[in-house]
C-alpha cells in the first residue's frame, strides 16, 4: 500500500487549494515518466497529450467527427499532396505567447526526427522539410505522396512552443530531457505538479481559447500511479479516487458495473484484432480453407464471453468507427458446420497450421486460443507461437517466414478508410504494409480511384465496395475492436476517450459538486 500512502499525501497537498473548486482524482495503471508529447506512445499516457497540447485539428463528439482546433481553414490540392492550414489567430501557449505556423512545421520535424510516439502515422507520408511556414499564421504540407485523408492524421500531432523548447535543448537532444518534467502546450489543462513515481496536478486554462468546456467543468484534476488493478479498485470504493483507468479483470468490472454509486464508461475504439491470412502460401492460398477458418472462430464467445464485452463485434477490414458511418459488411458467423463443408473442398493432407501472436497483446493471445480450439474440434492441427512485436513484424515482412494465421491488435491507423482498405491489402503493398500478400484487380481499381476523388461520398462508396470484395474473399478474420473503458463515481459527465489514442481528454466532463460540498 506505499503507493496510495504516497497519494493520499499528495491528495490532502491539493486540498490545501480553495475550496469550491471541481477536482477529479484519477488512479491509473500508467506511470507517466514525461511530458513529451511527440514520445509518448500509450493509451494512458495520451491524456498527456489530449489536456496540455493542441493539434490543428481534434476529435469530438460520439461517433467522433474532425473539427477544427488551432486551424481555422484547411484548404488542398486538387490531388491531394499539399495541404495548407491557416491558424487562428487567439490561440496561445501556457507561457502567453501565440501559437505560430513556425511552432506547427516545428512540431512536425521533430516528431520525425524522434521517430517515436505517433511517427508511425507520419512516415512515409511527409518527409524532414515537408512542412513549411509561409508566414506567421499560414503553414503548408507537402506530402510524399497524394493523400486526401491527411487532416485525419493531425490530432495526433502536438504542437509545441517552439521557443521554449529549443531554449532547453541539450545536446541536440530535442529537448527531450526537459520535457520529462515540463510541458510546452496550449491545452486546457495546465500541469503544475509533478513526484517522482509520475503523479501530477493540472489546473483548467482557463483563457483557452476555444470557449467550449463542460457546464461545470473540472477545475483541477490529479493522476496518480496505482500498478495493482486491485489497489485502484478497492480506493475507489473507499471514495479516495473519483476514476480509475486501465486494465481490470473481468469480475472487478462486474462488480463495479453493479455497484450502485459507480459508473463503468465504455467507448469503442479503432483498435481492430485481426487474423492475417497468408493469402499467398498454402494451405491459406485456398478459399475454401479461409472460409474454413472464417467459420471456426468462435466470435461471440472471444468478444462477449472471454473478454466480457471488453471488445466489439467488427466483422470487416473496415472499423465501424470510421467516419462515424455505418458498416454494410456482415462477417463470418462463429459455424462448425459450413467450417467442415468448406474444409470438405480442400485438398488433403494438410500441414500444421501456424499460428502467431504478438506476446503481450491479450486480445491478440486470446483470439489465437479461440481459433486453436476451433481447429482442434475439427480436427485440424495447428500451433501458436507468440513472439515480441519485433520479431513478429520481422516475420511478417518475410513472405517465407510469415505464420499461416498472425493475431494482432492493429492500431495507429487514422480513421480514413484509404490505409485500413489500401495500405492493408493494396497488391503494390505486399510485403511492407500488406501482411497478408493479398491482391485483387478489382479492389486495386476501386482504390485507385477514390484516391483520385475528393468527394466524401463517393470515397465511401469505393472504400466500402472494396472491403465486401475483401470480406467475400476471406483474406482475414476481423473479430472485433477494442472498448476503452473507465470507471468512474456517479455525478461525473462529458467523458470522452479519443477513438485513436485512446487517451481520456477531460476537455468536456463535468463533475456535479466542488470539493468540500
Amino acid at each position: 500500500m506505499t503507493v496510495l500512502v504516497g497519494l493520499m499525501l499528495c491528495v490532502a497537498s491539493a486540498d490545501a487549494s480553495p475550496e469550491g473548486k471541481r477536482r477529479l482524482v484519477l488512479g491509473t495503471a500508467t506511470t507517466y515518466g514525461t511530458f513529451d508529447p511527440h514520445t509518448i506512445d500509450d493509451p494512458g499516457q495520451n491524456l498527456i497529450r489530449l489536456n496540455f497540447y493542441d493539434s490543428l485539428l481534434r476529435w469530438t463528439g460520439a461517433p467522433p467527427r474532425l473539427q477544427l482546433w488551432l486551424a481555422a481553414r484547411h484548404e488542398m490540392s486538387p490531388d491531394g499532396q499539399v495541404h495548407t492550414f491557416h491558424l487562428r489567430p487567439d490561440a496561445k501557449f501556457h507561457d502567453g505567447s501565440p501559437v505560430r505556423a513556425a511552432d506547427v512545421s516545428y512540431s512536425m520535424e521533430r516528431l520525425l526526427a524522434l521517430k517515436q510516439g505517433p511517427y508511425a502515422l507520419f512516415a512515409g507520408v511527409i518527409a524532414p522539410g515537408g512542412a513549411r511556414a509561409v508566414n506567421e499564421t499560414t503553414v503548408v504540407f507537402n506530402l510524399t505522396q497524394p493523400m486526401q485523408g491527411f487532416a485525419t492524421l493531425l490530432p495526433e500531432l502536438a504542437v509545441v512552443n517552439r521557443a521554449l523548447v529549443a531554449a532547453n535543448e541539450k545536446n541536440n537532444d530535442w529537448g527531450q530531457e526537459w520535457l520529462q518534467r515540463n510541458s510546452a502546450g496550449s491545452g486546457s489543462y495546465v500541469p503544475f505538479r509533478r513526484d517522482r513515481e509520475g503523479a501530477f496536478i493540472a489546473s483548467r486554462n482557463a483563457e483557452h481559447f476555444i470557449p467550449d468546456w463542460g457546464p461545470n467543468a473540472i477545475d483541477e484534476f490529479e493522476v496518480y500511479p496505482v500498478a495493482d488493478a486491485g489497489e485502484r479498485v478497492a480506493s475507489l470504493l473507499k471514495g479516495d479516487l473519483g476514476g480509475i483507468l486501465g486494465h481490470l479483470a473481468i469480475d472487478q468490472l462486474t462488480l463495479l458495473r453493479t455497484t450502485p454509486g459507480f459508473q463503468v464508461v465504455e467507448q469503442p475504439t479503432l483498435r481492430l484484432v485481426r487474423g492475417v491470412l497468408h493469402n499467398r502460401r498454402a494451405p491459406t492460398s485456398n478459399i475454401d480453407f479461409r472460409r474454413t477458418l472464417s467459420h471456426a472462430f468462435d466470435y461471440e464467445g472471444l468478444t462477449k464471453g472471454l473478454l466480457g464485452g471488453t471488445m466489439v463485434r467488427n466483422g470487416s477490414p473496415l472499423p465501424d468507427l470510421i467516419w462515424g458511418d455505418s458498416n454494410p459488411a456482415r462477417g463470418y458467423r462463429f459455424d462448425l458446420g459450413l467450417a467442415r463443408q468448406y474444409l470438405d473442398k480442400v485438398p488433403e493432407p494438410l500441414p500444421e497450421i501456424t499460428i502467431g501472436a504478438i506476446a503481450g497483446q491479450v486480445h491478440a493471445e486470446m483470439a489465437a486460443a479461440t481459433l486453436k480450439q476451433g481447429l482442434d474440434q475439427l480436427g485440424v492441427k495447428s500451433r501458436i507461437v507468440a513472439e515480441p512485436a519485433e520479431a513478429i513484424f520481422a516475420r511478417s515482412h518475410d513472405e517465407k517466414q510469415m505464420f499461416d494465421v498472425l493475431f494482432m491488435a492493429e492500431t495507429r491507423l487514422p480513421p480514413d478508410p484509404d490505409p485500413w482498405i489500401g495500405a492493408r491489402f493494396g497488391c503494390k503493398a505486399a510485403g511492407r504494409t500488406n501482411y497478408s500478400w493479398y491482391c485483387n484487380e478489382a479492389v486495386e481499381a476501386l482504390v485507385a480511384e477514390a484516391r483520385r476523388s475528393t468527394d466524401h461520398a463517393a470515397r465511401w462508396r469505393n472504400y466500402t465496395a472494396a472491403a465486401t470484395l475483401i470480406e467475400a474473399d476471406a483474406a482475414e478474420l476481423w473479430i472485433g475492436t477494442a472498448v476503452r473503458f473507465g470507471v468512474f463515481r456517479a455525478g461525473i459527465s462529458g467523458l470522452l476517450f479519443s477513438p485513436l489514442n485512446e487517451g481520456l481528454d477531460l476537455r468536456w466532463t463535468s463533475i456535479d459538486r466542488p470539493a468540500g460540498q
